[in-house]
C-alpha cells in the first residue's frame, strides 16, 4: 500500500521561507498554483533563515512537505519526478540538482560531477526538496543564514535516506554571497577539522583552472578563487568567535 502525502486529500503542503514575499520567482509561484498537488503554500518570512525553515515546518500539517527557495524554478513535472523516488524503502528526503544561471558553476558543477557523482557527495540540496516532517521532529538550529543548509542535511539524513533525483529542469537564480561569513560560519559550527576544509579548498583552486578551459576566461580563475580565499579568512577569523562561544 503506498504510502499517503495527506490522508484528507492526498495533497502535500509548500513551504517557501523568504524575507520578502516579492522576491519570489513568479514561475515557482505560477507552476504551484496550478499543480494538483499542493494544498497549503506556507510563505514564511521570520528570519534568520535556520529558524524560519523550523517555523515554517511548524505550519505545515501534510505528513510530506515540499520546500523551494524563492530563488528557484521548478518544472511542472517536478512532484511526478520526485515523488516516484520518494516511495522507496527508508527515504525521508528527495531533492533535484539545478541548473544555476551563471555559467562559471554550471562548468565547476559539470566539472565535479566527472570526479564524484552526486550521491556519492555529503552535499546539502535544499533548495528544491520534498521531505517528511516526522524527520525534522526536535530540529532546533542556531540562528544562522550562512551554512544552514548544511545543518538541515546533517540532521536529516541521520534519520534515513536523502535521494538526488537525475536533473530535472529546475533553476537556481542564485545571487553571489560573501563567502567570508561562510567560513567563519565553518569555523565556529566545527564541520570538519581544518585539514579537510584545506584539502577541500585547494581541490577548487586547481577546478577553477580547468573550469576556465571550458569558459575560456580568466575571470573564472578569479571569480572561485576570491571565493576561496574569502572562505580562509573568515576561517581564520572565525577562531576568535569561536573561542568566545567556547568561554
Amino acid at each position: 500500500m503506498p504510502r499517503r502525502r495527506n490522508k484528507k486529500n492526498g495533497k502535500i503542503d509548500i513551504l517557501i521561507p523568504t524575507l520578502d514575499e516579492k522576491k519570489i520567482r513568479p514561475k515557482l509561484m505560477k507552476v504551484l498554483r496550478h499543480a494538483s498537488w499542493v494544498n497549503d503554500v506556507i510563505i514564511e518570512t521570520s528570519k534568520p533563515l535556520s529558524r524560519a525553515r523550523v517555523n515554517g515546518i511548524k505550519k505545515c500539517k501534510t505528513e510530506w512537505i515540499a520546500m523551494f527557495d524563492d530563488d528557484v524554478e521548478i518544472p511542472e513535472n517536478w512532484f511526478e519526478k520526485l515523488w516516484i523516488l520518494a516511495l522507496q524503502k527508508g527515504v525521508v528526503a528527495v531533492s533535484s540538482p539545478y541548473l544555476t544561471i551563471n555559467y562559471d558553476y554550471v562548468i565547476m558543477d559539470f566539472i565535479s560531477r566527472r570526479f564524484r557523482s552526486l550521491d556519492k557527495r555529503f552535499t546539502p540540496t535544499i533548495g528544491n526538496v520534498l521531505f517528511k516532517r516526522s524527520a525534522m521532529i526536535g530540529y532546533n538550529p542556531p540562528p544562522l543564514f550562512f551554512c544552514e543548509d548544511e545543518l538541515f542535511y546533517r540532521y536529516i539524513v541521520k534519520r534515513g535516506k536523502w535521494v538526488h533525483s537525475k536533473f530535472i529542469g529546475a533553476k537556481h537564480f542564485y545571487k553571489e554571497k560573501d563567502s567570508l561569513l561562510s567560513g567563519v560560519a565553518q569555523r565556529i559550527l566545527k564541520f570538519e577539522p581544518f585539514y579537510k576544509m584545506l584539502m577541500r579548498v585547494t581541490t577548487r583552486f586547481f577546478t577553477a583552472v580547468l573550469a576556465s578551459f571550458y569558459t575560456h576566461s580568466l575571470k573564472t580563475i578569479y571569480h572561485f578563487w576570491r571565493i576561496n580565499v574569502r572562505i580562509l579568512t573568515g576561517w581564520i577569523m572565525g577562531k576568535r568567535r569561536a573561542l568566545k562561544k567556547e568561554s
